[in-house]
């Protein structure tokens, strides 16, 4: 089953270059025009990536669905992309998009850029896919031996060694 990555940007232009890019590349490519309000919506899509653009209409919409996806519990470990030519508002944000370890894509992009970015935030979930499907053996350790031979323990009656 390929990798699936939803993107929603309000630019059909970029959008197209978003489908033949990820194509190419083996990806299942999701394309939504529109800003997506609904996040069961997105929880069924089932994606294994977001990327967002930031503005809608001239509005800091994908902000607010970012926030959202966060908080909501069937969408809040999927990775986010963002890709957008907003510099100011996301610069207002770096903080905060730093500590959740959200990539920035500014546009117009470089196509090798955005490539790594999205290897880079796949990585970590496929990598989890794959242990949970074949999960590696446990090391144990083996018991402690000792070629000592046991101590006997003194009792009242014997007697100490003699010293030489």
């Amino acid at each position: 089953m390929a990798v699936r990555i939803l993107v929603v940007n309000d630019d059909q232009d970029i959008l197209d270059v978003f489908k033949t890019v990820l194509e190419d590349e083996g990806y299942e490519a999701i394309l939504y025009r529109y800003l997506i309000t609904d996040l069961s919506e997105i929880a069924q899509l089932n994606p294994d990536l977001i990327i967002l653009d930031l503005m809608f209409d001239h509005q800091n919409l994908g902000w607010n669905l970012l926030q959202k996806l966060r908080m909501f519990p069937n969408t809040a470990s999927i990775p986010v992309i963002l890709c957008t030519a907003a510099s100011r508002q996301v610069m207002e944000q770096v903080e905060y998009l730093k500590s959740k370890e959200i990539p920035i894509i500014f546009k117009p992009f470089d196509l090798d850029e955005l490539l790594q970015a999205i290897h880079q935030q796949l990585a970590p979930p496929l990598a989890q896919q794959l242990e949970k499907a074949d999960p590696p053996a446990r090391k144990t350790k083996p018991p402690l031996r000792s070629s000592a031979k046991p101590r006997r323990k003194r009792r009242k009656d014997d007697q100490p060694p003699a010293a030489e």
